[in-house]
């Protein structure tokens, strides 16, 4: 057993996958990033979705598949709270825009992930619904970004454990920016920060709770309404990003906002191409 543990860790599909685990850990924590998207983007999404959902059918393979994606996710959002919590507090405007390029360069890959069977015009009512939402959202202020930072109460704790799973699984549902928008974001990564076991335990009961209801529910979705599902994800992601360019552009902040934007941009394009030459 041991020999075959030492395989799978010296195999470059482990590493490459530890990699990938801890973009997507660096994703799931920073604001206007989805890292369900980052997973699409990256073409592991539904394996991963599929290997977790069948984990105890094939244990090993399984559990070995996903090992590096599950150290690399814990090892980014340790090692990133730090650089984001710094960043954020210093220049919040610039690095949620350079983010926010980010998600929209992988939008490509997303597109390209929906069409995979072929494009039919009805997708596009599920990609209408979806960015209606957040249009009618932003019009009537439904998402209060300013309403103040809450305590880590457990209630708290819980509610935010919750959030962040389901935005780390479904694609272009940043668990970042609805924990800014309730007010827990800040402590939350405080608490990661300052290794604050007592308040990290119910946000891990929370994501226990609703981890695999969700993943089962994405995983229907995904076989009977592969399509539909890939649209709404586009609309989610394009919702996003309107979201915070409604809740942080403003005309003297115009150029450096769209600046930062066009940088995150180039950068998510570039290495998008990259991946999908050597997944090629």
């Amino acid at each position: 057993m041991l020999e075959k543990f030492k395989k799978h860790f010296e195999k470059k599909e482990f590493l490459k996958n530890l990699g990938f685990g801890s973009l997507l850990g660096i994703g799931s924590i920073t604001p206007g990033v989805s890292g369900g998207v980052m997973a699409v983007a990256l073409g592991v999404y539904e394996r991963i979705i599929s290997a977790v959902c069948n984990l105890l059918k094939s244990f090993y393979g399984n559990f070995m598949y996903l090992l590096p994606f599950g150290i690399g996710a814990v090892f980014g959002i340790f090692a990133f709270s730090f650089v984001i919590d710094g960043l954020i507090n210093t220049f919040p405007m610039v690095i949620e825009a350079v983010f926010i390029g980010f998600v929209a360069g992988s939008m490509p890959s997303v597109v390209s992930e929906a069409n995979e069977k072929g494009f039919k015009l009805r997708y596009l009512i599920s990609f209408a619904v979806i960015l209606g939402i957040f249009i009618a959202t932003i019009a009537f202020g439904w998402l209060d970004a300013g309403a103040g930072e809450q305590p880590l109460n457990f209630f708290n704790a819980v509610l935010s454990g919750i959030i962040l799973v389901v935005g780390a699984i479904v694609p272009g549902l940043s668990s970042s920016m609805i924990l800014i928008s309730i007010g827990t974001y800040h402590p939350l990564l405080e608490a990661i920060t300052k290794l604050e076991i007592l308040k990290l335990l119910p946000v891990a009961l929370g994501a226990v709770i609703i981890v695999f209801p969700t993943l089962y529910t994405i995983r229907f979705l995904l076989k009977r309404f592969h399509g539909h599902t890939y649209y709404g994800v586009i609309g989610v992601v394009l919702g996003t990003i309107l979201l915070f360019l409604s809740d942080n552009l403003t005309r003297d902040n115009l150029v450096i906002t769209a600046v930062c934007f066009v940088v995150g941009l180039v950068i998510s394009l570039g290495v998008m191409r990259l991946f999908k030459r050597k997944k090629a």
